[in-house]
């Protein structure tokens, strides 16, 4: 495999289910995610992520592809209040956790994971700017408008 190739994340989606099982009953992905001694099938790999997929819990699958060929997992969630002021954030931060594995042993050790974790943040930040240039345009309209109207604009 081209390790030259871009790292993409998308979200997860059902058609990710067999990848997904095929990576969770490997020992060497489970040494590091999951438990060596509890393989997941395709049952077990639905009832954990499908409502993941569906949206009912709050942490987002995303599947990571090397070129088009997925090699690993990652999920991101907000961190409960009690582990916030664990961290020593306080409470009204706005802070996630970040958990991945890659699914294909071959590719341990060859520096795809920090790919994966700047990619994710590259999509935050993106996300983040996105956001931010919507709330200041928004602002700087609703200024013009006072402005018009303080200076009795009729339309």
């Amino acid at each position: 495999m081209n390790l030259d190739l871009k790292v993409l994340i998308r979200k997860m989606n059902e058609d990710d289910y067999e990848t997904m099982a095929k990576w969770l009953s490997t020992e060497e992905v489970l040494e590091f995610y999951g438990d060596v001694n509890s393989p997941f099938d395709l049952v077990k790999v639905k009832e954990k992520y499908g409502p993941r997929i569906a949206g009912e819990v709050p942490v987002i699958p995303y599947i990571v592809e090397l070129g088009d060929t997925p090699i690993g997992y990652m999920q991101k969630y907000s961190l409960s209040e009690e582990k916030k002021v664990g961290f020593g954030y306080f409470t009204h931060d706005q802070v996630y956790g970040v958990d991945q594995f890659i699914g294909v042993p071959s590719l341990f050790d060859k520096g795809i994971g920090t790919k994966m974790v700047r990619q994710l943040l590259v999509i935050f930040l993106i996300i983040r700017m996105q956001m931010l240039l919507f709330w200041t345009l928004r602002y700087q309209m609703l200024e013009q408008l006072n402005v018009m109207r303080n200076a009795d604009f009729q339309k």
